[in-house]
């Protein structure tokens, strides 16, 4: 429709969506508008993002234990399809449940939620959790072996060349932040190597930094596409982007006992 020399794009079938957005598929370039007096060709390029905030702050005690919360901001559609997970639960209770099932690498202890059933809210969610994936080589060292949530399993680009371009669901935004506190008892003796990838004609780019400062750890892993469709000779830089963050998220952070 249009309004006041401005067009809006609309979906009458997703209850999900917002006024001006159409469903992540129908992003497809280009598309024909048809009217009575006529028809014309209409760009049609993605009005949202797809957007992750994540926020990992724990503190590991003397004893090993290590506990802290995980807050999550999703926005645009990150946010759409939020609230279509929410609602194929019946109830609050069957949605935590789900969550706890999930998360074999955590104990959920506490939990609260907002804006995941209104459209003009932004869906947030917090969690108080026991970290269950740090392993003990001896009782020196403490391993944590991987990232708690957001992390990338797999490489979703699998063949080595292509030939022709290839569509992404519309651009992306995706930032974890986890900060470790740790006690004066340890220091941390391995972390994550810091990468730094760019992908070419400004479509993206994918950064990880690690550092110490005092007692505490900061790791930053942040995703971003900028762009829907990547022609084939780009094909080889998405792949290389993917398979360095597989491998940035999948290195260990051992935490060492002081002499």
């Amino acid at each position: 429709m249009s309004s006041d020399g401005k067009t809006y794009l609309l979906d009458a079938v997703d209850d999900f969506l917002p006024f001006g957005s159409i469903s992540i598929p129908c992003y497809n370039g280009i598309g024909r508008v048809m009217k009575f007096d006529g028809s014309f060709w209409m760009d049609i390029k993605p009005t949202e993002r797809r957007r992750t905030v994540t926020m990992i702050t724990l503190k590991l005690a003397d004893d090993g234990e290590m506990t802290g919360t995980i807050s999550q901001t999703y926005f645009g559609y990150a946010a759409i399809r939020q609230r279509k997970r929410m609602s194929e639960f019946q109830d609050e209770k069957s949605y935590l449940e789900k969550q706890k099932a999930a998360s074999q690498f955590w104990s959920i202890t506490s939990y609260e939620r907002s804006g995941e059933d209104r459209s003009f809210e932004t869906p947030r969610r917090k969690i108080w959790d026991t970290v269950n994936s740090l392993r003990s080589r001896c009782a020196a060292f403490l391993v944590l072996t991987r990232f708690l949530v957001g992390r990338t399993e797999t490489n979703p680009f699998k063949a080595d060349t292509r030939m022709f371009p290839h569509r992404l669901r519309g651009p992306m935004d995706e930032s974890i932040t986890i900060v470790i506190e740790f006690p004066e008892t340890f220091e941390v003796a391995s972390m994550p190597d810091k990468v730094g990838l760019a992908l070419p004609n400004a479509g993206g780019r994918y950064i990880f930094g690690s550092q110490v400062t005092g007692n505490k750890l900061t790791m930053n892993n942040v995703l971003g596409i900028a762009r829907p469709v990547f022609a084939p000779e780009e094909y080889p830089y998405l792949k290389e982007v993917y398979s360095k963050m597989l491998q940035a998220q999948a290195a260990d952070v051992i935490f060492q006992r002081k002499k």
